[in-house]
């Protein structure tokens, strides 16, 4: 499918490059950082949780001295950068060592210069942040009213 969204591009953006937004090595990057990164958006939460809140085994994590919240946060922060690893290894190193060595470099990944990238790692930190609170809020509207069928849908 990504090969699919790369060719589709490349069709629109070699038609008329000069109307194009973007060139082609950015969209080329922006769409392999949107699927290394697709686990970012909080589209989903952790089931084992939610199930623990409408079950009421809630009471086991309520019982220990510790404060719910950063409990939550870490436990949705860590998965959520833990999916994400899982994707990034993988892309990252096939476009670092597979598309070279086929001579499709022009459909690898590209790094940017220095400061960009520290733009880059700020911005996606703070994503993670944010997704991660979106999550717990959701955790949180659970806790007190027991049911986030409105709110989520088990797909």
């Amino acid at each position: 499918m990504r090969c699919l969204k790369f060719f589709i591009m490349y069709a629109f953006i070699a038609s008329n490059p000069t109307d194009s937004p973007m060139t082609l090595g950015a969209t080329i990057t922006y769409i392999w950082i949107t699927q290394i990164f697709f686990s970012i958006i909080p589209w989903n939460v952790n089931w084992d949780e939610m199930n623990a809140i409408t079950s009421g085994n809630i009471v086991y994590e309520l019982a220990k001295p510790i404060d719910l919240f950063p409990l939550f946060f870490s436990k949705t922060l860590a998965w959520r950068f833990g999916s994400s690893i899982v994707r990034v290894v993988p892309i990252v190193l096939f476009n670092l060592i597979v598309f070279p060595m086929f001579g499709f470099q022009e459909y690898a990944l590209k790094i940017p210069d220095g400061k960009y990238v520290l733009f880059f790692l700020c911005s996606i930190f703070l994503a993670y942040i944010l997704s991660s609170m979106i999550t717990v809020f959701l955790y949180s509207i659970t806790l007190y009213t027991i049911d986030a069928s409105n709110f989520l849908r088990d797909y």
